[in-house]
């Protein structure tokens, strides 16, 4: 798979009054609506820099007579943003403050090996976006075993994986990430309008719009880190992971089920492909002649493989170690899923509250940025 920058986003046309501010216009395409309909948000810098070429943008969403919260964020990219809010249809009627933050830093991720060997000068990587775009590279590691991963922007959220340079059956990595979007951070812009859902009285829109002030101190934020919580094994936590992880599409009647919740089996296997050609009746492993990869057949049809519900390319490794597994799915051909020969395993990682032992801290659920054109409810 080749290296290459993700940018998934979608613009839209525009309609309606510009509203100008100090160094940022904003303009909705209305400011009365009703639940089901769209709100439509054009956004530009006033001035654009070399500085600001490349920047955050926060909305805030507040219903004031409730002080209930939404909080979103997309990327500002050359001083333009458009963006598209259905409204769900069990809004509640009201006043809503739309609060707009400018955040002068971009998406990136620092990460730190924690643990690994003193050979480590660099890692690799892969990571999958929800519309199963993927990109996979190296990491070279500083003196100090860090690291950083910019010029990625995907809406969502991306499952990443690390692991180390060549072959192993053991993924002996730990690190520890951060990024800037998911920590408190100085606005170099504030600027709040108002519009209203249902018919809320105008009066009191008036009074509101001439008071109210947002704090940024009163919005917590969100974290999107795997964070391993020890808990002592209890029986049937697998119905209870299942119900909390797998959706619908990975559902069926037919479906072959491995337990790494309630059993130590995968657990206790030494790699997670042996242990599936073991398991599953016509399963076998190939290499593959061009990347030197292990691939998985199902018979003599390569195998498509999910991890947490994200697809893997034909050539990507699953770089997870067996005690990681909370999950494993075998579906057989033309399922919903896929509509050919080929078989489907479907490997869901264990999550805080189902890890017996804190291991997994090489794969990593990040929220990047939020779509353009999303649903508010």
């Amino acid at each position: 798979m080749r290296k290459k920058t993700i940018l998934i986003f979608i613009f839209f046309g525009f309609i309606q009054t510009v509203i100008a501010k100090d160094s940022l216009v904003i303009s909705f395409n209305q400011k009365k609506f009703q639940p089901k309909d769209t709100i439509q948000m054009e956004l530009w810098l006033a001035e654009k820099t070399k500085n600001n070429r490349a920047v955050s943008l926060h909305l805030w969403i507040e219903n004031v007579a409730t002080h209930q919260q939404w909080q979103f964020r997309y990327p500002l990219l050359n001083g333009y943003v458009n963006i598209e809010l259905a409204i769900g249809e069990t809004m509640q009627e009201g006043i809503y403050a739309f609060n707009f933050l400018l955040n002068p830093q971009f998406f990136e991720i620092n990460g730190t090996l924690s643990s690994g060997t003193k050979k480590d000068k660099a890692i690799q990587y892969f990571f999958l976006t929800k519309n199963n775009n993927a990109v996979s590279d190296q990491l070279e590691l500083n003196a100090l075993k860090k690291f950083q991963i910019r010029r990625l922007v995907f809406p969502d959220t991306a499952l990443f994986v690390f692991t180390p340079l060549g072959k192993k059956k053991y993924n002996p990595l730990e690190l520890e990430m951060t990024t800037p979007l998911d920590s408190a951070f100085t606005p170099s812009f504030i600027s709040s309008d108002f519009i209203t859902v249902g018919n809320p009285d105008s009066l009191e829109m008036k009074n509101i719009s001439d008071k109210y002030m947002v704090n940024p101190k009163n919005y917590s934020g969100r974290k999107y880190w795997n964070e391993v919580t020890i808990v002592g094994k209890k029986t049937g936590m697998l119905e209870k992971f299942s119900k909390e992880n797998v959706s619908a599409l990975f559902s069926s009647i037919e479906e072959k089920v491995f337990d790494g919740i309630d059993s130590d089996e995968i657990a206790n296997a030494p790699d997670l492909y042996n242990y599936l050609v073991t398991k599953i009746p016509g399963m076998t492993l190939q290499s593959d002649a061009e990347s030197g990869n292990q691939v998985l057949y199902w018979r003599k049809e390569p195998v498509i493989i999910y991890i947490d519900e994200f697809k893997l390319g034909e050539n990507d490794f699953p770089g997870i170690n067996t005690a990681d597994i909370a999950l494993i799915k075998f579906f057989r051909s033309n399922t919903v899923l896929v509509n050919s020969a080929s078989g489907i395993v479907a490997i869901y990682t264990k999550t805080p509250g189902y890890t017996i032992q804190p291991k997994n801290k090489y794969s990593f659920k990040i929220m990047g940025y939020h779509p353009l054109s999303h649903l508010w409810k």
